[in-house]
């Protein structure tokens, strides 16, 4: 679910449909699907850059324009001209050993010409559940240019809260906002949002653990927990952590959590002003964030979306 130009944009993963919605909750439109697309795998992922769509499955990404034609599909390319391969000592500057971080593709957005992406490393020797090493010298955001689906750069390695002898790969759906030419970076296990800029060089960072937060995290360093299907979910209802950013003109961000402890039906907000923590509280629904519409924070209810009507949900932050 994602607010694009002030309208809410469902993506049926299964189904590879695409359903738009007012900001009132009734559907407009409804585009894509296996019978016009059979080719599309799950969806994953929707953004909107300089009056096209870009859509991502599980192959590929999908340049559409705003009737939803299909203009362009390509892979991501990942692999530049690089002679030296190691696959057991993978450079970790290398773009070509990286992926999509498909955990992280739930929204993306870019400037210029450039997409940021969530990517991951697989490799035996270098990857989350393998080893601590992981955190400490691999990237976790790219730029991808739009014109050749062409991987550009890697940016921003892990923050120190997943570098200090811990090993939390189910905690790596990292996220970012994009507002205007600063980019709000905003990890899972870390109390800290640290803002980015265009020429992706950090400026500084601001944060507070929430009230009944908990993050005493317990290592994951089996592999064979990563086969577990059932161990993400004990994890995140066991330990707190962060979920989406999103970010106003007026200088005002709000974090959504879940402090842990069992406490799943709740979702906590923080509300931040010019960077300071202006407010903090529980909302005692499992809701799930789409976006901002002024003056409202807009959510959803899981299961609601497959009806000619969603639930929505409207918050007005009052910060004075």
């Amino acid at each position: 679910m994602k607010e694009i130009d002030s309208k809410i944009y469902f993506i049926d993963k299964l189904f590879a449909i695409i359903k738009v919605y007012n900001s009132e909750g009734i559907l407009e439109n409804t585009f894509l699907g296996k019978k016009n697309f059979p080719q599309m795998g799950e969806l994953y992922s929707i953004s909107y850059l300089q009056n096209y769509f870009y859509i991502t499955d599980n192959i590929f990404i999908y340049k559409f324009d705003r009737k939803f034609n299909l203009l362009e599909s390509s892979r991501i390319h990942f692999k530049p001209n690089i002679l030296d391969i190691d696959t057991e000592n993978p450079n970790p500057e290398q773009i070509m050993f990286y992926q999509l971080n498909y955990g992280a593709m739930k929204s993306y957005q870019g400037f210029n010409n450039k997409l940021i992406i969530p990517i991951e490393m697989e490799l035996p020797n270098l990857n989350a559940f393998n080893t601590n090493k992981y955190y400490k010298i691999a990237y976790n955001f790219a730029l991808l240019n739009i014109t050749s689906f062409k991987v550009e750069k890697l940016f921003n390695n892990w923050p120190s809260s997943y570098t200090e002898n811990k090993n939390y790969p189910f905690l790596t759906s990292n996220s970012y906002y994009l507002n205007n030419k600063e980019i709000y970076i905003n990890h899972e296990a870390d109390t800290s949002v640290y803002l980015v800029d265009t020429a992706l060089n950090t400026l500084f960072k601001f944060g507070f653990k929430p009230e009944k937060f908990k993050n005493d995290y317990k290592e994951t360093t089996k592999l064979s927990d990563a086969f577990d299907s059932e161990l993400p979910l004990k994890f995140k209802n066991e330990y707190g952590y962060f979920k989406q950013l999103i970010t106003t003109d007026d200088k005002l961000a709000v974090r959504f959590f879940k402090t842990g402890k069992n406490n799943s039906n709740h979702l906590g907000v923080q509300v931040y002003k010019e960077f300071n923590l202006v407010n903090e509280f529980i909302l005692e629904k499992d809701l799930e964030v789409i976006g901002y519409i002024a003056p409202y924070f807009l959510f959803y209810k899981n299961n609601t979306s497959y009806e000619d009507k969603l639930t929505i949900f409207r918050l007005k932050i009052n910060y004075d």
